[in-house]
């Protein structure tokens, strides 16, 4: 079983795919490269990844 030991500062930018470092693991922020943000995704998914956001947070406390 694969034990993370918190959530990762490096993400990859869901618009170009570039792969950046957040400042805050639990924040969203937009990427360098592109400017892309949470923002930017529908509302839809935008509820979807706070929902994943929650429970990772919730599970790794």
């Amino acid at each position: 079983m694969i034990q993370m030991r918190g959530l990762p500062n490096t993400v990859y930018c869901f618009a170009c795919g570039e792969k950046f470092t957040k400042s805050d693991p639990e924040g969203y922020e937009s990427c360098p490269n592109c400017g892309k943000g949470f923002k930017d995704l529908s509302k839809e998914t935008q509820f979807a990844v706070s929902m994943l956001m929650k429970s990772m947070i919730e599970h790794l406390r």
